[in-house]
């Protein structure tokens, strides 16, 4: 009896072997209506042929959210800031809750729009592994990237169903390479990438952050190699609310709700911080399920430590320019700024914008590149690094 491994193996390289040449080459396009447009399934969150990334600790809200997305999409309806064009196709790959447990999130999440199972249109794909989770091997002698026999499936339930979309949950149980190799997990994400592009779908995984406390918006706060942030092309980071926000707010359950913040974005610009709210939903079986949904802040506290990191990001600057105390979508606006560190209410801005004049900083005439004078915020150590006019 053959070797299904090995089989795959074979078919893989003769594919390669087919391949167009690996070279493309191009130049500056006659007219740039002649470009092609970037395709995406979920404007600002997931792009076609594009991997993508939620970074997060276990349990704070990553597998709930991503089945919130999933039923989302499939209904063709808004949730937050998740806007999809159309209803879509999509297929969840969870290799840590079983079928049952999706199919509890799913009917949760249904309730939680008002939906029944036919609005999904047989639009949802629930996989999980039979077994093991492994997608790729990797052959340490060889430094060779395997498909295991559940890939070889997985593709085949992409061209059978076709979706816009593939979940994977999460990422450490996809592959057995180890963790902190950069080269080894450069090549499983990479192969990742290689499926979107191929099957023109939009890739969505999970990771898992590593300890300590929470880093929003830091594309490399993930657990383990560092270049799983360098292919991606856009990612987020999910943390669940902090006791500091939690007693700013009055809230007595910081475990029911969870931020995500954008965390890297190489083809749009990088999403502000959303908030998100566990809701306990009974089930008509009896069963108690976590739905969620959007949440907005009554207003930010305002603390000594997002002070903290607003200072820093003030003697920073924006691109090494002064930020301005303008609150709005304009350039240099220090609201930017503040939604890096959830911030996001303008009655919150406007208490912080209060407490960085009273930590120091100071609103002062600068000259721009282009030799005009203008107004920005300066650090009580004088940064960033600008032609301040004394």
């Amino acid at each position: 009896m053959s070797d299904p491994l090995a089989e795959l193996d074979r078919m893989n390289e003769e594919t390669q072997a087919k391949a167009k040449p690996e070279l493309l080459i191009g130049e500056a396009a006659d007219d740039e209506k002649d470009i092609p447009r970037r395709v995406y399934v979920v404007p600002g969150y997931i792009q076609r042929g594009v991997v993508t990334e939620v970074i997060g600790p276990g349990g704070h809200g990553k597998s709930a959210l991503f089945l919130a997305w999933a039923v989302a999409l499939a209904l063709g309806l808004p949730f937050g800031g998740f806007t999809p064009l159309r209803p879509m196709r999509v297929c969840t790959l969870d290799a840590e809750d079983d079928i049952p447990e999706q199919q509890r999130r799913v009917a949760a999440m249904l309730r939680m729009f008002g939906r029944k199972k036919a609005d999904l249109g047989g639009r949802l794909w629930l996989l999980n592994p039979a077994r093991a989770g492994l997608m790729v091997t990797l052959d340490p002698d060889k430094v060779k990237l395997r498909h295991t026999a559940l890939l070889g499936e997985v593709l085949e339930a992409i061209d059978v169903f076709r979706p816009d979309m593939l979940m994977l949950n999460p990422l450490g149980e996809l592959h057995d390479a180890e963790e902190n190799d950069n080269a080894a997990l450069r090549h499983v994400v990479a192969e990742l990438r290689v499926i979107a592009k191929v099957k023109d779908i939009g890739l969505l995984f999970a990771h898992h952050t590593r300890k300590g406390t929470p880093e929003h918006g830091n594309p490399d706060a993930g657990r383990g190699a560092s270049s799983i942030s360098g292919v991606v092309r856009k990612s987020f980071t999910l943390y669940a609310m902090t006791e500091a926000e939690a007693a700013g707010w009055r809230i007595s359950r910081a475990d029911l709700y969870f931020r995500l913040d954008g965390a890297k974005a190489n083809h749009d610009a990088k999403n502000a911080t959303e908030w998100f709210e566990r809701v306990p939903i009974v089930l008509d079986n009896g069963d108690t399920v976590a739905g969620v949904m959007p949440w907005a802040p009554p207003q930010e506290a305002v603390t000594d430590d997002l002070t903290g990191k607003l200072l820093g990001i003030v003697k920073e600057g924006d691109h090494g320019q002064p930020w301005t105390r303008r609150l709005g979508t304009y350039d240099r606006s220090i609201s930017h700024a503040m939604e890096r560190v959830g911030i996001v209410s303008r009655g919150g801005q406007r208490k912080m914008l209060d407490a960085l004049f009273a930590a120091g900083v100071t609103e002062c005439v600068f000259t721009k590149p282009n030799r005009q004078a203008a107004m920005g915020l300066r650090h009580p150590d004088g940064g960033p690094d600008a032609s301040w006019k004394e």
